[in-house]
């Protein structure tokens, strides 16, 4: 993460220096045999955590050396407790789309055998006139149901759509028409949405599968061509090939395995000012109000690692040679 600074104040022969404080990750491949949650725990032990990737750049800094598996496991899961046994809280939960966060109360009316699938990409849900939920690929065209808020409170409001649409589409609809996808908490409000839904409809529970060991939000993914295979059982874990392309396996399978540590890194980037004003810019204390009011907007746009401190500008020396005619004294 590099920090700049543009900066639009030039203090005469003063100049500041900024110092952020940059992580770079470190990976190591661990040539030891273990299940994905043996990993993890060794990683979180020994090091930081199981390897989290942000971009290609992450990926060319690896240096794999002869290892006892070809699979080696990364920090990628999809957890299913977080989206099939339980609503739960973890970055691939199903949320909803008003809120962006898991069900309040944990209702939830799946058919039998719903929620099942897992690859990599965002899904959506779509509700029948029988009140059973179900996934499926938001790409797909299907009847959508809004929701606004009536003054009675807590009371919603369905209103359902016969366009048959995508789920972002719908999405969309619904937030400049609406308030939003519709929310179901319970029994009586699941009543309620499908009393005109004739067919399956797109409502407001979506999820993002995959998420990484360490909670980071990185939304970079390396898969190889057809993965994750959804064919693959218990197949929640990521691992990578020799080629650095991933794939999916289950978790219980025993693979070496890739731990990354942060190294930090102090950067200084030293920026000369130039100001015209009718204060005394000499004075300490006009000096440090700008470094204070400076400081303030370095905090404001997201940099409170960023430090700032004057550097005078040293002073240049008279080298001229003297000549004789300097010297020379009239009488």
């Amino acid at each position: 993460m590099d920090y700049r600074v543009i900066v639009v104040l030039i203090h005469l022969g003063l100049s500041f220096t900024f110092s952020s404080t940059v992580f770079d990750p470190v990976y190591h491949y661990v040539n030891m045999k273990m299940s994905w949650a043996n990993a993890q725990r060794y990683c979180r032990d020994k090091y930081k955590d199981l390897a989290t990737f942000e971009s290609m750049e992450d990926i060319q800094k690896l240096k794999r050396p002869i290892l006892a598996t070809a699979q080696v496991w990364i920090g990628l899961r999809d957890d299913p407790k977080s989206w099939k046994e339980n609503l739960g809280n973890a970055k691939n939960s199903w949320r909803w789309s008003t809120t962006g966060k898991p069900s309040s109360t944990g209702y939830s009316s799946w058919a039998n055998g719903q929620p099942k699938k897992f690859k990599d990409k965002l899904y959506c849900s779509t509700v029948n006139n029988r009140g059973k939920m179900y996934d499926a690929s938001c790409g797909l065209k299907r009847k959508f149901i809004c929701f606004d808020d009536s003054s009675t409170l807590g009371k919603k409001i369905y209103t359902v759509s016969e366009t048959d649409v995508s789920w972002k589409d719908a999405q969309s609809y619904c937030r400049a028409n609406h308030k939003d996808l519709a929310v179901v908490e319970n029994a009586e409000e699941l009543s309620e949405v499908i009393l005109n839904v004739t067919d399956f409809a797109w409502f407001g529970l979506y999820r993002q599968p995959w998420s990484w060991s360490d909670g980071r939000s990185s939304s970079f993914r390396n898969w190889n061509t057809n993965q994750p295979d959804e064919a693959v059982s218990d197949g929640y874990c990521g691992f990578e090939t020799e080629e650095h392309l991933w794939h999916n396996a289950a978790c219980s399978a025993e693979f070496v395995f890739i731990c990354y540590e942060d190294v930090p890194e102090v950067k200084m980037q030293t920026v000369r000012m130039k100001i015209q004003s009718d204060a005394d810019l000499s004075d300490p204390a006009v000096s440090n109000s700008i470094l204070q009011q400076l400081t303030a907007q370095l905090q404001r746009y997201g940099h409170p690692e960023g430090k700032l401190r004057w550097k005078k500008k040293p002073e240049k020396e008279d080298n001229r040679d003297l000549s004789t005619d300097d010297c020379n004294v009239k009488p």
